[in-house]
């Protein structure tokens, strides 16, 4: 019986104008479903000056795959980048899933993993949050920031603080693209290739 992963990453507090090679690199090297293609790839998070979620995802890969410009576009058929996060410990089923594509195309709902349930999150925020992305020589980066509000308005009034823990994953897909993979932080097992599995999501902790 294949357990969950004890995995976990303590998120940095730090002032505006942070320079992310300060901050900690977590893999997203576990390749379960497809092994012919694995790029390198690690996330990393920060919660700045006690107000506001930023993640940045990096992954070394030329030529990004990137047919996705509009938010609410398939972007995981793209080369993309994903992180997911379930921040009501109450509610531990109930995540977001941020994906986004090298043009910081994104995807972003919120619900359980039944498939029926997710919403699209701006429905509920009445914004998008900000997503971005940049292409280099040799990699490329996304990056997501979601506020204290934003979080409480999605999660019944949540609050992140010092301290404050919840659960999630951080991905690296591309399923319609030349070759198709699917990469990991903590390992999801599935028959087929499925992120969608909070039960075995990692844990997050604000320092």
């Amino acid at each position: 019986m294949f357990e969950r992963e004890a995995k976990t990453y303590i998120i940095k507090q730090v002032k505006k104008g942070f320079k992310w090679d300060d901050i900690e690199k977590a893999p997203i090297d576990i390749f379960c479903w497809r092994y012919d293609y694995k790029p390198v790839c690690f996330g990393q998070l920060a919660f700045v000056e006690g107000n506001e979620l930023r993640v940045k995802l990096t992954c070394y890969e030329k030529n990004p795959e990137t047919t996705c410009t509009q938010f609410g576009q398939d972007v995981y058929k793209d080369s993309c980048l994903e992180f997911f996060a379930a921040f009501n410990s109450q509610k531990p089923d109930i995540y977001v899933n941020c994906e986004v594509n090298s043009a910081g195309a994104a995807l972003m709902s919120i619900g359980n993993n039944d498939g029926e349930t997710r919403v699209p999150a701006p429905d509920i925020l009445g914004h998008i949050p900000y997503f971005s992305g940049e292409v280099f020589e040799d990699h490329w980066c996304a990056e997501i920031r979601l506020t204290n509000d934003e979080i409480s308005t999605l999660f019944d009034g949540v609050k992140l603080q010092s301290g404050f823990k919840f659960t999630g994953n951080m991905f690296k897909c591309g399923d319609e693209t030349a070759y198709e993979h699917y990469g990991m932080w903590c390992r999801s097992i599935a028959v087929i290739p499925q992120f969608h599995r909070p039960e075995y999501f990692g844990d997050f902790i604000i320092e």
